[in-house]
């Protein structure tokens, strides 16, 4: 044995001798570097900066390490491992303490796992994927589903700091992470890829053409390009067998199929409809012109837009209401049109309000106005009433607007006590007392009158040239004019909230007066037609009494008397007769009470009122003994219980009732 091998035995054997010695001591200090091609190691606690210094003198490896790493771990080994197995190891310590390797020329950068993805990380390949926590990244294509869907179900598994992308125009998946989760993840993604895999069928189609259904088909996978997902399915059309081919996984040629299907229909079927609508309160004859108008003017207005949705013309679209039936349309339209139609109706098509309207129309004094409480002025929506504004009137030279007396209210008054109140001065003149009930919005109207001829002269100018060239006034003769001489009330109620209504009111008055005429050779009687109208748009309160007037009647009568004889002599005659002048003025008053019939206790009440009045009337006529009690009929009574209860009014006194408020 030569002295070298004993001096190299000797130096071997310390070194063996010291590490044997400092290990137990010093628990992290990783071991020193042998020149053994595989050991057992057994780190406690050791320091992450001094095992990359072992790992680079073990492995000669050059490290450049962030100023960032730092930490301690354990490491224990149950056989001897090489180079190789060593340096795996060294890569698991990283990705434990959020450390990667990022090799980088002949150096090895060692940074935080937050800053490895912006790192030049090795490219992995299927021929070359790496190995263990070695961190790379690999571009994995997909063939049979979208990349897009696979992200959402692979992401969970992969580490937080690993990034996972898709590109859509290649269907691949870009994956960053270390070499071992990656290589699980392919694994994963190939069993996916493989179990839906591509069929291809066709489908002949018996009313839409191939073309049309591609084509939108086709659109709908170009609004998923621009979203960045996939399409699923590919088709294609057979002009010759009007077919469509689907290729592509068993669920979505089935969805494709069913979509497909939806649009392959008869286009009658699937659009055109006639349908019978019958109608509960609306007059179809009314409704059908509407109808029409609105779905016309819809078309028209989105086909100017560019986004019209109802492809029907206007040929395919009727409204008609039925000749003999005034409650039945007949609609044929698209059925989406015909959708939007029956909503209307049905909107439209409702049970509509009431109203009861009872009026007075009386010629009556000025000097009784003051004494029945009447509120003169106008009312507002919240049912105050305002003085000084009236409605329109309208009447002829021989009636004046008295703007005192122009728009009154009694609140809650009675119009039988005003009546009553009416009939006891001899001066007043009840024209009528009409009462209606009118739907809310409808124009409802009473009329009394009569129909007389007025003469008309004319003179025939045909043969008006003599034989002589003498033109004379031509032939004359009467015709004959029917007129209508009436007194009308014509109401349109709309109610308002807060139980107030809007009340248009025309009220007319007509009336004859006699004028003789003579003429060298016969007197013909022409008359004049007097004219008062009254026309309102006003606001009152339901159960209110509403007054209308202003209308001032002047009539002036002259009466001559002379003495006989001495009367008539010429120039001296006016010494012996006088004049009689009269002049009488009346104003011609209107008292409207509306009545809002909301419910069924309502019209019952307001029914039981006016028939307990006219039997009120009735005994009174017999008490007063104007006919025999077996003469004269009178209503049966009904017991008060049975009317839920009725309201009524007793017998009429000679109180008038002077309440009033503003309403």
């Amino acid at each position: 044995m030569s002295i070298r091998n004993v001096t190299s035995q000797i130096v071997h054997f310390l070194i063996a001798m010291l590490m044997a010695i400092s290990l137990p001591i010093v628990a992290v200090t990783p071991p020193a570097v042998t020149q053994a091609t595989s050991q057992i190691w057994n780190l406690k606690n050791a320091d992450i900066r001094a095992i990359t210094q072992t790992v680079s003198m073990i492995t000669g490896k050059t490290f450049i390490i962030d100023p960032r790493v730092e930490g301690k771990i354990t490491f224990v080994s149950h056989h001897p491992m090489s180079q190789s197995e060593l340096y795996n190891a060294y890569l698991s310590m990283l990705q434990i303490l959020n450390y990667a390797a990022i090799p980088s020329g002949h150096v090895i950068q060692i940074v935080p796992t937050v800053d490895a993805n912006s790192m030049n990380n090795k490219s992995a390949s299927r021929s070359h994927p790496g190995a263990g926590d070695e961190l790379v990244v690999r571009v994995i294509p997909i063939n049979k589903v979208s990349a897009l869907q696979l992200i959402p179900v692979l992401r969970p598994l992969m580490p937080q700091w690993s990034s996972i992308t898709a590109y859509a125009p290649s269907n691949s998946l870009i994956l960053a992470s270390t070499a071992a989760n990656i290589n699980h993840l392919v694994t994963i993604i190939r069993k996916m890829d493989s179990t839906s895999a591509n069929e291809t069928t066709i489908m002949t189609l018996k009313h839409a053409n191939a073309d049309d259904i591609v084509s939108v088909i086709s659109k709908l996978e170009t609004s998923e390009r621009a979203l960045g997902k996939t399409p699923n399915v590919s088709v294609a059309a057979d002009k010759i067998s009007n077919s469509i081919l689907i290729s592509g996984n068993l669920n979505n040629i089935m969805t494709t199929k069913a979509l497909i299907s939806q649009m392959d229909r008869d286009a009658k079927v699937n659009n055109d409809t006639a349908r019978v609508i019958f109608l509960n309160y609306l007059s179809a004859k009314k409704l059908a012109p509407v109808l029409n108008k609105i779905v016309t003017g819809e078309q028209d207005s989105k086909s100017k837009t560019g986004t019209n949705t109802l492809t029907a013309s206007k040929s395919e679209v009727s409204v008609q209401a039925e000749p003999d039936n005034d409650t039945a349309l007949i609609v044929r339209a698209p059925r989406n049109i015909m959708n939007e139609i029956v909503k209307i109706v049905k909107s439209l098509d409702r049970k509509p309000q009431q109203v009861l309207v009872e009026a007075i129309i009386v010629k009556m004094d000025e000097s009784l106005l003051n004494q029945l409480g009447i509120v003169w002025g106008t009312v507002n929506d919240s049912g105050q009433s305002t003085a000084g504004s009236q409605g329109t009137t309208s009447n002829n030279n021989t009636f004046a607007l008295k703007m005192d007396h122009g728009i009154g209210f009694i609140a809650g008054g009675s119009l039988q006590a005003l009546i009553h109140a009416l009939n006891s001065h001899g001066s007043t003149d009840i024209l009528s007392t009409p009462s209606i009930v009118v739907l809310n919005g409808q124009e409802a109207t009473i009329s009394d009158g009569k129909n007389v001829g007025l003469v008309n002269r004319e003179y025939d100018n045909s043969n008006s040239a003599n034989t002589n060239g003498d033109q004379n006034l031509g032939v004359p003769f009467n015709t004959i004019e029917r007129k209508d001489i009436t007194l009308s009330l014509t109401v349109t109620p709309q109610i308002s909230p807060n139980h107030m209504l809007r009340l248009k009111i025309l009220q007319k008055d007509d009336s004859l007066e006699q004028v003789s005429t003579s003429s060298s050779s016969d007197t013909n009687d022409n008359p004049v037609i007097d004219t008062s109208k009254i026309t309102t748009d006003v606001l009152v309160r339901s159960n209110d009494i509403l007054v209308l007037g202003g209308l001032i009647d002047h009539s002036a009568t002259k009466q001559k008397s002379k003495v006989p004889i001495l009367g008539d002599i010429p120039l001296i005659g006016r010494l012996f007769s006088y004049t009689n002048r009269d002049i009488e003025k009346r104003d011609l008053m209107i008292f409207l009470k509306p009545i809002i019939l909301n419910t069924q206790y309502e019209r019952h009440k307001q029914t039981m009122k006016s028939y307990h009045y006219l039997r009120m009337k009735e005994l009174n006529a017999r008490a007063g003994g104007k006919l025999s009690p077996d003469g004269l009929p009178v209503l049966p009574n009904i017991p008060q219980g049975k009317t839920r209860p009725p309201l009524y009014l007793p017998a009429p006194t000679q109180t008038v009732d002077k309440r009033s408020h503003h309403v």
